[in-house]
């Protein structure tokens, strides 16, 4: 039997505690004890430990588990990174800062073809609105996904 933790833990506020928590309500096929087991864990409350923000995922782990998980493995690194703090130092920061996710290489792309190669620089309404495009798009889409994750479960 799977001792599951129930306490916030001191890293439930950071993004790969609440990355595991949405990842874990979106993809309950995804068991505990097979993400334990690939990242090299024995017992599933590991697993219940990270999303919990009980411990910290050790960097090593990361690639690990965006693997297992079906993620992309940037996102996932600087997750971990976050939880350790390390984004904010800038010789890290900068340098994740400019990788980009396969997700984010999509918006890349297209921001690419709409401006014909052009590179001038973007005023702050401009930047306003492309945020707001982007964050609406993304509702829709996360909005679809929990429509569809309700559909199967009824």
């Amino acid at each position: 039997m799977t001792h599951r933790i129930t306490t916030p833990g001191p890293f439930c506020d950071t993004l790969m505690a609440k990355y595991l928590r949405d990842h874990h309500a979106d993809h309950p096929e995804i068991a505990d004890h097979e993400i334990a087991r690939h990242l090299g864990y024995d017992r599933d409350s590991v697993v219940a430990a990270l999303r919990d923000g009980q411990v910290k995922l050790p960097l090593d782990k990361a690639a690990s588990l965006a693997e297992v998980l079906k993620a992309d493995p940037i996102a996932v690194t600087r997750l971990a990174l976050e939880q350790f703090g390390l984004l904010r130092d800038d010789t890290l920061g900068r340098f994740f800062d400019r990788m980009a996710t396969a997700n984010e290489q999509v918006l890349l792309d297209a921001y690419r073809k709409a401006v014909e190669g052009a590179d001038y620089p973007l005023s702050p309404e401009t930047i306003e609105d492309i945020t707001a495009l982007i964050g609406s798009a993304y509702r829709r889409s996360a909005n679809a996904r929990q429509g569809h994750l309700e559909a199967l479960a009824e």
